[in-house]
């Protein structure tokens, strides 16, 4: 390929201008509003992180918005008949930028780091897998039970070089203290530059397996801008090419009739809670039903949020698989919320405090002024920080020990695929609790058991009983209260292709970002 490329450059400097449509052109600036937490896919997968490692990175498999499973480093694979193995064929001649190849053993490596670590990039995948060199380019992934949302959870696993990881470990870290800032993958464009809370420059990677063909740009820059009226005005004037996160009706309803910007909403299975720690007073899950009948939901969405979302039946949202229309719509209901905080001993009122990350999700702003209003007409005192670090607000709301960090705290949560299994419900599975994703610390020995049946059931209807069960259970022992579920946005000038997230709000693909061709 690199030869390839020499030869254009010869041929473009003869005058061939025919020749300058197959290389990357252009600079796409993106603002969002926090910055990853590390480059390195094994440690942290939120979307913020993703964002930044989708560059350097890729996966055996992706996923596409409307949640279907393609190929990407696998061309394709078998499942044999008990749902126990997963053979993988791989794409032959792929190399990691550092011109170490990319097989079967280097899949094996990375399953092997990934549970080595054992850090929030390996909750999505069952334990137990063990990942067998069949050939060069041929890998079996077995399984210990079947797994309904494996290959959804693989969509998160992306490939580092073993190389790389190898050469930079120290005191066993698996390379991860060197490749935290340092990513060494197969994607389509390499990380030049990362200067902390402030911006991170990608530039595309010559070598790169599938080339250049067709329209990407040779640089994306991704600003780290918290402020939302700032990424509005950045987008007006001209400064930066594609904003996220815009979530406010106002900014949204001003950019729509701007004819140089389109508002693209992107769906997502998508829901905003606010989840709680098990600890105190919230141990007592008749308080956490009293939570839930505070919120006034539907004024949310309609005077605040002006239509641009809704409240959900259960704890899943309409797009995703398990969403169950005959569960209860989440509803206010202050007189029985007193009447639980009495029978439980807090008549008198309590005092919590409750954490939201506004520069990621701004909607988090107004749903939490509006529950400290609601919950102070019962006597329930609840005190918001808006925290302006990710890292800190997920250390203290995901730290292992549950008496540290908020009592409360804003959280957005989709799926990977229309698999609730991966999230929101594995959100709640006791074995998830930190340095996995259940943490609030919940755990219900009945909710547990249905979640272990619910992932080796294969047949969907059987297993969208179970999921209606699970929330059936959540309902009386809630460990969130399950706002409602939204669109986000893409807000971009006229002219930027490609731009779009999945079911998780996770970007899918920077390769497939372009300029409009003249």
């Amino acid at each position: 390929m690199r030869r390839y490329l020499v030869f254009a450059m010869m041929v473009l400097a003869v005058g061939l201008s025919w020749v300058a449509c197959a290389a990357p052109a252009g600079t796409l600036i993106v603002a969002n509003t926090t910055d990853a937490v590390t480059a390195d896919p094994h440690v942290n997968i939120y979307n913020y992180s993703v964002l930044l490692q989708k560059g350097p990175y890729e996966g055996l498999i992706m996923i596409d918005q409307d949640g279907t499973i393609r190929p990407r480093l696998a061309e394709s694979w078998d499942v044999s008949d008990d749902g126990l193995t997963y053979t993988f064929y791989l794409q032959d001649g792929v190399e990691f930028t550092d011109g170490t190849a990319f097989n079967a053993e280097a899949v094996k490596y990375n399953m092997e780091r990934l549970f080595g670590l054992g850090l929030h990039g390996s909750t999505y995948m069952p334990a137990g897998l063990t990942a067998t060199v069949i050939d060069e380019y041929t890998v079996a992934m077995k399984l210990e039970e079947p797994s309904a949302p494996f290959l959804a959870g693989l969509n998160t696993v992306l490939m580092v070089s073993p190389a790389a990881a190898r050469t930079h470990e120290a005191d066993g870290d698996w390379g991860q203290a060197w490749l935290d800032q340092n990513p060494v993958g197969t994607g389509p464009y390499l990380l030049e530059t990362w200067e902390k809370d402030q911006y991170y420059r990608l530039v595309h990677n010559p070598d790169y397996w599938q080339e250049w063909d067709g329209s990407h740009y040779a640089t994306i820059i991704v600003q780290i801008v918290p402020e939302q009226a700032t990424r509005v005005q950045l987008l007006q004037t001209g400064e930066i090419d594609a904003a996220l996160e815009i979530g406010d009706d106002a900014f949204l309803t001003m950019l729509e009739a701007d004819p140089n910007i389109v508002v693209a909403p992107q769906p997502t299975g998508e829901v905003v809670y606010i989840r709680m720690k098990n600890r105190g007073v919230l141990a007592d899950p008749k308080v956490r039903q009293a939570m839930l009948y505070i919120f006034p939901y539907s004024s949310f969405w309609r005077d605040v949020q002006r239509g641009r979302g809704a409240t959900v039946h259960g704890f899943i949202a309409p797009a995703v698989f398990g969403h169950d229309p005959m569960l209860a719509e989440q509803h206010q209901d202050l007189i029985r919320a007193k009447e639980l905080l009495e029978e439980a001993g807090y008549g008198d009122g309590l005092t919590l405090d409750l954490w939201i990350l506004s520069s990621y999700l701004p909607l988090m702003k107004p749903m939490a002024e509006l529950f400290k209003e609601a919950a102070a007409t019962i006597g329930v005192t609840v005190e918001i920080q808006d925290l302006a670090s990710a890292g800190t607000y997920l250390g203290g709301a995901g730290s292992p020990d549950v008496n540290e960090g908020p009592d409360m705290f804003g959280w957005g949560q989709a799926p990977g695929i229309n698999s609730p299994l991966t999230a929101p419900l594995g959100m709640w599975y006791t074995p998830n609790v930190p340095p996995g994703r259940n943490y609030g610390h919940y755990s219900n020995t009945e909710f547990d058991a249905l979640y272990v049946e619910a992932a080796k059931t294969v047949d969907d209807a059987a297993r969208l009983a179970l999921y209606s069960d699970m929330q059936q259970i959540l309902y009386s022992d809630p460990p969130a209260i399950p706002i409602g579920t939204y669109d986000r946005y893409i807000c971009s000038k006229q002219g930027v292709n490609g731009l779009a997230i999945n079911l998780a709000g996770i970007i899918i693909d920077w390769y497939t970002v372009g300029p409009e061709a003249p």
